[in-house]
This record gives C-alpha cells, sequence and structure tokens, in this order.
C-alpha cells in the first residue's frame, strides 16, 4: 500500500475514535444532573455524619451522665442528712425540757420547729437515695 492509502486509514480511524468519544463539552442537562448528584451524595453523607456524632455521644457521654446525676442525688442526700442530724440533735435536746416548759413557749415552737426540719431534711435525704437507687438501675 502506499503512502495515501496508509494516511486515509488513519484519518478514517482518527475520525471513528473522534466519533466514538464522548463529548468534550457536556450538555449543560448532564452537568446539572451531576451537580445534583454529588449535592446528594454530599447531604446524605452530612446526615451520616451527624446520626454516628449523635449516637458516639449517646454511647460515649450517656454512662458518665447517668453516674454524674446519681452521685450528685447521694451527694445532695449527705449534706440533707447532716442538716436532718444537726436539727434532730436540737430537738432532743429540747424534748429533755419538755415537761418543764409550759410558761416558757418560745422554747416549745423552738423544739417543734426543730423536730419538723428534722423531719422535712430527712425525708429530703431518704428520697434522694431511693431515687440514686432507682436511677443506677435503670
Amino acid at each position: 500500500m502506499g503512502t495515501g492509502a496508509r494516511e486515509a486509514a488513519k484519518a478514517l480511524l482518527s475520525a471513528a475514535d473522534a466519533a466514538a468519544a464522548p463529548d468534550p463539552k457536556p450538555s449543560a442537562n448532564a452537568v446539572r444532573e451531576r451537580v445534583a448528584q454529588v449535592q446528594q451524595n454530599a447531604r446524605q453523607t452530612t446526615r451520616g455524619v451527624r446520626e454516628g456524632s449523635r449516637r458516639f455521644g449517646e454511647a460515649a457521654w450517656g454512662p458518665v451522665a447517668k453516674a454524674g446525676g446519681t452521685i450528685w442525688l447521694e451527694v445532695t442526700g449527705v449534706f440533707f442528712a447532716l442538716v436532718a442530724l444537726a436539727m434532730g440533735t436540737e430537738a432532743w435536746r429540747l424534748r429533755a425540757n419538755l415537761h418543764d416548759l409550759g410558761p416558757n413557749h418560745a422554747l416549745h415552737l423552738r423544739f417543734l420547729v426543730a423536730a419538723g426540719v428534722a423531719s422535712l431534711f430527712g425525708f429530703f435525704s431518704l428520697s434522694n437515695f431511693v431515687r440514686a437507687n432507682l436511677r443506677s438501675r435503670r
């Protein structure tokens, strides 16, 4: 074959390759579809990261918050018990003179207040320990 035939064959092959190749300038619809697909993938990835972060936070922080809440209830229960103990000892001290308090109404009232505050703070202490026990079992 001659040089001309070879050149014609090369031109024919390059024309066929060019016809089969994708368009170097894609259409506007194809670009829009590709952008929409990328945006959808980005939204889905963002949603996945957000959900994973939330689950990790629940898994990591949940037990710490539960233990912290239980400890807080126990500590406040101890403080309430200390106040109840102080008021209870005061009421006990005033109880010894209860039969001598007939003319002294102020001491009788002081005994009643001390006994009431001791009962109230005893209830607060007990309820805090019960709530801490229930919270630790959940």
